[in-house]
């Protein structure tokens, strides 16, 4: 080789390994939720250019929903394995897994899941929520939901009686609720809710406004039962060895969009497009009714929310300790943040 192609050759080899260095490094996020849902459409993808920027394009999350990496009540596990690098699901579906982190679903906490968000994630990193996610799983970042709700087929004459009426839910606490109210809970993952309640094998479901727009429920279910229900969360989680791989800036990127902030962040997110899209989809269906229990309906409620509240506290070792710091963290987020 003569000295012009060879230095012709080392040019090209600086340039390959200088282009290999400047490649991304991608993180591929798994989710069983709609491509068109809000998970993937205006939360997921805003913060994975919320990454992107500040890791000046470094780190690129990849995103790859309608279940193509594993679903509701798996992708914790195929986090877990390396199949996928980050993965958001719904924690219920995990029975006591996460059974600590689940005091969010006892009725009548809270109002604004802004202010539960925070609280929850306090509750978590301060080791209070009796919740291990063990070697493999990092927790980023909690996402509470507002308050749910009970989505029905029909108009309901007596909001609290529910005798005769089979309810798609997801959750021990909710089963409680409304088995207390004289219906039947039908144990069911979102994805499955519009063919159960399409076939007749439910009259509704007790849910959020971002499921039933993700999987486009408004078509089936029009009459609308607001109360202080309780709630529930969502959470993102990251392979841990993928995390501890990073170079210290960019885990750094990582922690600076995750944890606390993000809680928040994600959950007043949910809470306002959850509101607008009552507002704006929903309720501009001809028919379509939403309705608040008042103070005596509410009060009729209250035998059930005890029994919920009781099932959670005895069904978790420690339950009464969780629960009250769970309560104390709300104080405290709402005396910081409250209006």
């Amino acid at each position: 080789m003569n000295i012009k192609a060879f230095i012709a050759s080392c040019s090209v080899a600086v340039m390959a390994t200088a282009a290999a260095a400047q490649d991304p490094i991608v993180l591929k996020f798994g989710a069983d939720s709609p491509t068109r849902g809000n998970v993937c459409t205006g939360y997921m993808d805003v913060w994975a250019e919320m990454i992107a920027e500040a890791s000046d394009g470094r780190l690129q999350i990849e995103l790859h929903c309608d279940g193509v990496f594993g679903k509701i009540g798996d992708s914790v596990n195929r986090v877990e394995t390396g199949v996928v690098d980050i993965a958001w699901d719904l924690p219920f579906a995990y029975g006591a897994r996460f059974s600590g982190l689940g005091v969010i679903g006892v009725p009548g906490l809270y109002e604004d899941a802004e202010i539960a968000s925070g609280a929850l994630w306090n509750l978590y990193e301060k080791g209070a929520s009796g919740t291990e996610f063990g070697d493999g799983v990092k927790l980023l970042w909690v996402q509470a939901v507002p308050n749910t709700a009970y989505y029905m087929t029909e108009k309901v004459e007596d909001p609290t009686d529910f005798t005769g009426l089979k309810v798609a839910m997801g959750s021990k606490q909710r089963a409680v609720m409304i088995n207390n109210r004289g219906g039947t809970p039908i144990q069911l993952s979102p994805p499955e809710y519009y063919q159960a309640i399409q076939k007749g094998a439910a009259d509704g479901a007790q849910s959020t406004v971002g499921a039933i727009g993700a999987y486009k429920l408004q078509e089936l279910l029009h009459y609308y039962i607001y109360g202080p229900f309780g709630g529930g969360f969502t959470f993102i989680v990251m392979n841990e060895n993928k995390y501890n791989a990073l170079p210290d800036d960019l885990k750094k990127v990582i922690d600076d969009n995750s944890g606390y902030v993000m809680s928040r962040w994600s959950a007043a997110y949910l809470r306002d497009y959850e509101t607008d899209y009552m507002n704006d989809v929903m309720l501009a269906i001809e028919g379509n009714e939403q309705i608040f229990l008042n103070e005596e309906q509410v009060e009729a409620w209250q035998p059930a929310f005890v029994a919920a509240a009781e099932s959670w506290v005895e069904g978790k070792e420690g339950g009464a300790e969780i629960l009250e710091a769970f309560k104390a963290e709300l104080a405290a987020e709402q005396a910081k943040h409250g209006s």
